[in-house]
């Protein structure tokens, strides 16, 4: 396998999650991002017959996410709002506006009596590639109390768990004509002279010529050979409550 992928059609996923507290007070909602390269030379319709339209796409997680609740009641008081798709098909940044947004999925949602940890305890995924410095990770949101070992660890019953529905969700992806990466970008030179035209580079670069830039960074894929579920919880601090629902003062004597 390659150690890493130059190029190509790239798409961007952001799944974001709503904190489903008793009171609505504003709070921020949780983001997870995944990456791939389209194997196909066609972009991803909405819902047609491609085999990897959206919707397909959005289904294997929306399985990855039920899978995880259904069985570990992973995510209480949390759940997937909305999915925002972003492509590029060319390698310089930034990212356009999104090709499509999806509010409000069918997700089943957790039972609100179940306790559940602080929203910035989270459990990571380890996207691992070739080159130990391009590890990816993304984090799931928190898992319910009854997940925690009594060291504070996550218990092996959660990990496991997580670990087969991650794999699960990936092999999905993969079968859908894209491939999961951990992006990354290299510092390029070239001389504009020498790409032709009709090169994958010439098309990208068609913007630069007559405004002397002879260099940029390109993005680069590298391809998941391996996931990691650990039991060490992690703390995403940006995922905090926004707002106290009980406040008490005192006064010393």
């Amino acid at each position: 396998m390659a150690t890493e992928l130059v190029l190509g059609k790239m798409l961007r996923l952001h799944v974001y999650y709503q904190k489903m507290r008793g009171t609505t007070v504003g709070d921020d909602r949780d983001l997870t991002t995944h990456d791939f390269v389209i194997d196909d030379a066609t972009w991803p319709d909405a819902g047609g017959g491609l085999t990897h339209n959206y919707a397909r796409l959005e289904g294997d997680f929306i399985a990855f996410w039920d899978g995880q609740v259904a069985d570990l009641q992973v995510g209480a008081l949390r759940k997937p709002v909305e999915f925002r798709w972003y492509r590029q098909d060319a390698p310089v940044l930034p990212w356009g506006d999104p090709s499509r947004v999806l509010t409000n999925p069918t997700v089943l949602a957790p039972a609100a009596t179940v306790a559940t940890c602080p929203p910035q305890i989270a459990s990571s995924v380890t996207e691992m590639t070739v080159s130990r410095r391009h590890w990816g990770r993304w984090y799931l949101p928190s898992p319910p109390a009854a997940r925690l070992a009594a060291d504070g660890s996550f218990t092996t019953q959660f990990v496991n768990g997580t670990a087969d529905r991650v794999k699960t969700l990936y092999d999905a992806w993969n079968t859908r004509g894209v491939t999961p990466m951990v992006l990354g970008s290299v510092k390029t030179s070239f001389n504009l002279n020498l790409l032709p035209a009709t090169s994958l580079l010439g098309e990208a670069f068609t913007k630069y010529i007559g405004k002397g830039i002879t260099e940029s960074r390109l993005l680069v894929g590298y391809p998941i050979t391996g996931l990691r579920i650990d039991d060490v919880p992690d703390i995403i601090r940006r995922r905090r409550f926004n707002e106290s629902l009980i406040r008490v003062d005192r006064t010393p004597a």
